[in-house]
């Protein structure tokens, strides 16, 4: 009932506020436009704060694991913390995501509720996706249904762990990208790493994102796209290997892999279409081939479900993507008629899946 009630405001909210362009006919303030943007991203941003800090321990296959786990780190002392780090990237011991620990010791520093814990991680990814929404998207309610529906189970209620390295990494390290600062970039992902060690499938983004978008590289892109499904097996040693093995399957209870996969591949012959109709090409340039990489890695998820870790570093550009897509392929009125499609249709997925959520005072 949440997520559903979410969504309605969500949708509510955005035909009030970014419903309109104009008034007696003419373009209302450029300011004014901003202002309402900023209200609406914020007051989603909040609502998802809420929903995903405010959960109960059964919501999500790995809320409990998470809570034992805070709990168990409070009798560990930050010492040993900074010595398991040591070992694992001085003497290379067999030590999993040792930057995690400190992140949660720091945070148990301050307070060791762990649904006050639960929030702060809310907020430090959901804060810098409402500024990237802010600041990139072209239609912020089709951003926000799109995370509602199909992203919203694993950062907002599941994955804490990549969640925050994904805040690091795309959220904050897409602004490094555009603005060409390799280093920081590095930087930032190599911590973030530490904390989830799938972030290092990242790193190679801040070349591919500057690969220009025409016939040649489309070309490119398709053939890799189609040796990616044949070879499946042998690339899935090598990728899945580096982001781990555990079962993430019930994470994605908005869009399994096959829908999931079928979802990607008619957005991708879209952007087929849509490339050369995109007057800011050259700017879009990462999020198509942020979309290619995630359609590359998709048939990865057939083979094992948590290869969808690899996925969700480039399938998050989508809220940007499409929004960028039906603005450049179709006509003012077709975009209404598109976008209020493409609602119908996330919408309708979630209640396909059918997610249950209850608040941790239930």
């Amino acid at each position: 009932m949440v997520y559903y009630l979410n969504i309605f405001v969500e949708i509510f909210l955005g035909i009030c506020l970014l419903g309109g362009y104009t008034i007696n006919g003419d373009l209302k303030n450029e300011r004014l436009l901003h202002t309402q943007k900023e209200i609406y991203c914020g007051i989603c941003g909040i609502l998802w704060i809420l929903i995903s800090g405010l959960r109960g321990i059964s919501v999500g296959a790995d809320t409990l694991a998470y809570k034992q786990f805070f709990e168990n780190v409070k009798g560990i002392s930050l010492n040993s913390l900074l010595q398991i780090f040591k070992d694992k990237y001085l003497y290379h011991k067999d030590i999993k995501d040792p930057g995690y620990n400190l992140f949660v010791k720091l945070f148990q520093s301050f307070s060791q509720d762990y649904q006050l814990f639960l929030i702060f991680v809310a907020v430090i990814f959901m804060l810098p996706f409402t500024i990237w929404i802010i600041r990139e998207s072209r239609n912020p309610l089709i951003s926000f249904i799109l995370y509602s529906s199909l992203f919203y189970a694993f950062f907002s209620i599941t994955g804490i762990r990549q969640t925050i390295s994904t805040a690091l990494v795309v959220l904050i390290g897409d602004r490094l990208i555009k603005e060409k600062k390799l280093i920081p970039f590095v930087i930032i992902t190599l911590l973030a790493s530490t904390i989830h060690a799938s972030a290092l499938v990242f790193l190679p983004f801040y070349f591919i994102s500057r690969i220009k978008v025409d016939k040649i590289t489309l070309s490119m892109w398709t053939v890799l796209i189609l040796l990616s499904f044949i070879f499946k097996n042998q690339i899935k040693s090598f990728f899945v290997g580096i982001s781990g093995y555990d079962d993430y399957s019930k994470n994605y209870e908005g869009a399994g892999t096959y829908t999931f996969t079928f979802l990607l591949l008619l957005i991708l012959i879209l952007s087929f279409v849509a490339y050369k109709k995109d007057l800011n090409l050259e700017q879009n340039k990462r999020l198509y081939n942020a979309l290619f990489l995630a359609t590359f890695f998709v048939p990865l998820t057939w083979l094992e479900p948590s290869a969808m870790r690899v996925v969700q570093y480039y399938s998050i550009y989508l809220v940007l993507l499409i929004p960028e897509l039906i603005e450049s392929v179709f006509d003012k009125k077709s975009q209404i008629i598109v976008s209020g499609f493409i609602t119908v249709l996330l919408v309708f997925l979630i209640f396909k899946s059918d997610p249950q959520y209850s608040f941790y005072w239930q």
